[in-house]
Order: structure tokens, then C-alpha cells, then sequence
């Protein structure tokens, strides 16, 4: 998607897409992720050209991405995000919904990290209230309502939280980190999307396990009902901060390049 920004702005005339891949864009769209996007932006298997040979191409434009990980962020990344989610989600703030959610990682069976006894922490915030989510049982469209509509969403830090790009009037953020160090990737989303987002790091109260098949991260809360505690704690603090319209870290808008290639370019 980071290199589709382009197309928010509504019409992309009479082009074809053209993509490096390995299978058919049928076969793409038989994923029900990239489907889901793709025809967000009114884009079906038809647009897509991908050849099995060398071609010399007349005019070929190629958009700089608008989003690069570890990197680089445009809000020209953040504005489509949004405008995809728009279109399926909600914007009446009727619809907010005051009551914390905890996105759970403890049904997985794999991934980067995880916490081994997350379930105690996540009975603890049951007991305070705290619905409890597990995104990967949800549709996209759900886990962008739940973005949209929750006031906070409490988590460890995952990829689950990119999903709040998709969110104009994104949750407030709460997360607890594995150590000191955040990957860059949040804070550009952050940024971009203007989230009230903060990360916590329960410096003496984690022990690293080291990896396995499963995952290549474990660790173990010393005190799940004290993290608990806390992350609810920072979210009740958070509550008197401004709304993120107020507080949007990045005002001006940003777009990327564009590479343009002429007639006889390979």
C-alpha cells in the first residue's frame, strides 16, 4: 500500500499497475487481506499487469513509497490509511466506547514475542473492567472499528497496533514494551496518524527467556497484576490529556516522490 497513496485522491485514469511477482494478481487477491485493501481503492485483478518476460515500456510512473519501515513516514501514508478505513468503519462519535480493551497475544501460536504468562495479566485487567480482544479473531473491518471507536486500547507492542493507521480519530495507546528500546516503526506510525500513544517498559519487572520454535522472544512478568496496575494507571493519566486533533504531532501534510521514466526506458 505505501505506494499506492496516490490513489486517495479519487481517479487514476485509464492505467495499468504494473507488479514483480511470482504468481498472478488472481492469486494476490485470493488472500483476503490484499483483497480487502485493493478493492478499498477500487482496484480488482484486472488492473494489475505482470509479465513473464522483459518488456520495453513507453512511459512508466513509479510512486516513492510513502511509508518505509525502520525508516521513513509521509503523511500521505496516514491520509490514505484513513481514507480506507472511513469507508468501512465509523466516524460518529455517538459511537465511542469508554471501556479499555487489552489486545491479547496469548491464543497465538507463533510470532516475534510474547509474554508466557500474559494470561495472568490479562485475568487482572478482566477483574478492573477491561474487555478483552484477541485481533486475530476479528475481521479487518472489526479491528479497525475497535481502533475507532474505543477510547483506549491497552497492549504489548505488536504489529496489531498498525492497524490504527486505518483510524482518522485513532485510540488512545498504551503499551508495554519487551525492553528500553521501541521500534522505529510505532513512533512513525505515531506520528504520522498524530496518536496519543505511550510505550512502557516494566524495566525490573520482565525476565527474558530467550526463544524457540514458536517464537523468538519469551518472557515472564514477575508481577502480571502489578503491570496490570500500572498500564491502567498510565491510560487513567492519559484521559486528561488533549484529543489527538488537538495534539497531532505532524501538521503539515508530506508526500513522497515520484520517479518518472520516458519513452525508451527499460
Amino acid at each position: 500500500l505505501s505506494r499506492f497513496w496516490h490513489l486517495r485522491s479519487g481517479g487514476r485514469a485509464d492505467v495499468k499497475f504494473v507488479m514483480h511477482a511470482s504468481t498472478s494478481p488472481y492469486h494476490w487477491f485470493s488472500l483476503p487481506h490484499i483483497d480487502f485493501f485493493f478493492r478499498q481503492l477500487g482496484l480488482t485483478p484486472e488492473d494489475f499487469v505482470r509479465w513473464d518476460r522483459p518488456m520495453l515500456l513507453r512511459h512508466l510512473i513509479i510512486p516513492e513509497p510513502s511509508f518505509e519501515e525502520l525508516s521513513t513516514a509521509h503523511t500521505a501514508f496516514a491520509a490514505l490509511g484513513n481514507a480506507i478505513g472511513d469507508l468501512v468503519g465509523v466516524k460518529d462519535q455517538a459511537h465511542r466506547n469508554d471501556v479499555p480493551a487489552y489486545l491479547c497475544k496469548s491464543r497465538l501460536k507463533s510470532g516475534v514475542w510474547h509474554i508466557r504468562n500474559e494470561h495472568e495479566l490479562a485475568n487482572r485487567l478482566a477483574h478492573r473492567g477491561v474487555d478483552i480482544i484477541f485481533p486475530e479473531e476479528l475481521s479487518l473491518p472489526e479491528q479497525i472499528r475497535l481502533f475507532q471507536t474505543r477510547s483506549t486500547i491497552l497492549s504489548t507492542v505488536s504489529s496489531a497496533l498498525h492497524t490504527s493507521i486505518l483510524a482518522s480519530d485513532c485510540a488512545t495507546i498504551v503499551g508495554i514494551n519487551h525492553d528500553a528500546n521501541l521500534v522505529s516503526n510505532y513512533s512513525l506510525i505515531d506520528a504520522i496518524n498524530g496518536n496519543e500513544a505511550h510505550y512502557y517498559y516494566p524495566q525490573d519487572g520482565i525476565i527474558s527467556r530467550g526463544g524457540d520454535q514458536a517464537f523468538t522472544l519469551n518472557f515472564d512478568l514477575t508481577s502480571p497484576e502489578q503491570t496490570a496496575d500500572d498500564l491502567l494507571r498510565l491510560a487513567e493519566t492519559l484521559k486528561r490529556r488533549p484529543t489527538k486533533n488537538e495534539s497531532a504531532k505532524v501538521t503539515r501534510p508530506s508526500v513522497p516522490r515520484g520517479v518518472e521514466f520516458g519513452a525508451g526506458t527499460h
